[in-house]
């Protein structure tokens, strides 16, 4: 059967928490549908979501709290990578020790869960946040870029494979805040470019692959890849992403998801209520219905989600947009979603 979230709740990836178990539990707390497992940037560098996922990355260095990656002295690793990707023979989970919030997760017994959510940084920002040698963005580098999607995707497999251990279905979100940046004067990729380079990233997941951006993006070009979830902010760019409507109509009839950043992250979250919550919701249902969305298809086939990760925020903001989010969830299955 499809899996049908019905505007049920899930989460981005970071929580503020330094503790695993403690993460662990604050999910496992507030949702149980559609847990995931935390990322912990506040525990240490390895896990800011910029390193998490560079482990075994040909060629690359962290230093400083920068990236670089270096191929020029690479070839072995280089070569044991390919060799990797061709006969697909990566076993375990190639992030061990840098992600105590999965480490931690895993074990758990989650029976309730209709889905389990993982996520990994997805190429275009990790090859605008990394850095060739010279300094230049990693981005600006085709074999440079080849080998991060090619990795993201391994990252990502392994990840989904493991999940799919404790749930019958896997959301695999590649997170790229920085695809916002496409179309920017201050960094020149082109289309192509970022389809090729996200398609490479999600092929052979297994499992419900996503995109979040907590930003404006294009995306229609988004919608050009294999992705089948967009995570968007719903909260500041609810009014954009639905300029996007046909498309969405088109997407959401092929099969594809959204998942609505409704609840701000900051201290934003304390003024808005269910109410005022489900009323911004209202709005995109019906801008995008004008723009010849069903409605059906949207309740459906929508979760509901904080705009972006938590990790920056102090635990009791974290507790208050989770319960936000929650009774935001209930206002609107009571009124839009009949069992």
């Amino acid at each position: 059967m499809a899996l049908l979230p019905r505007l049920l709740p899930t989460g981005i990836g970071s929580l503020p928490h330094t503790n695993p178990q403690e993460a662990v539990n604050f999910v496992d707390g507030y949702l149980r549908d559609f847990p995931f497992w935390p990322q912990l940037p506040r525990r240490s560098d390895r896990e800011n979501m910029y390193h998490q996922f560079c482990h075994g990355l040909p060629g690359f260095r962290w230093r400083d709290g920068k990236g670089v990656i270096d191929l020029s002295d690479a070839e072995e690793a280089l070569v044991s990578f390919y060799q990797e990707c061709l006969e697909g023979t990566q076993s375990g989970y190639p992030f061990s020790g840098y992600a105590a919030g999965f480490e931690v997760f895993v074990q758990g017994d989650r029976p309730e869960a209709q889905a389990v959510k993982g996520q990994v940084t997805g190429p275009i920002s990790l090859g605008l946040c990394l850095a060739q040698p010279d300094g230049k963005p990693a981005l600006y580098n085709e074999t440079i870029m080849d080998v991060i999607s090619r990795h993201v995707a391994k990252v990502a497999a392994a990840q989904a494979r493991e999940l799919l251990r404790m749930s019958p279905q896997v959301l695999m979100f590649l997170d790229e805040p920085y695809i916002s940046t496409y179309g920017s004067a201050y960094f020149a990729y082109g289309k192509d470019q970022v389809i090729n380079y996200l398609t490479q990233a999600v092929e052979g997941i297994p499992g419900i692959k996503g995109i979040h951006c907590c930003g404006n993006t294009d995306w229609d070009l988004v919608m050009k890849t294999p992705v089948e979830l967009l995570s968007f902010d719903a909260y500041d760019y609810l009014e954009q992403f639905c300029l996007y409507g046909p498309s969405v109509a088109r997407f959401l009839k092929d099969g594809g998801y959204l998942a609505w950043g409704l609840v701000p992250r900051s201290p934003e979250a304390g003024v808005e209520t269910p109410g005022t919550l489900s009323g911004r919701f209202d709005r995109g249902l019906s801008l995008l219905e004008a723009r010849g969305a069903d409605p059906q298809d949207v309740l459906g086939r929508s979760f509901l989600t904080p705009a972006c990760g938590l990790g920056g925020l102090d635990i009791d903001l974290a507790h208050s947009i989770f319960s936000l989010l929650g009774q935001t969830s209930a206002h609107l299955r009571q009124r839009y979603i009949t069992v």
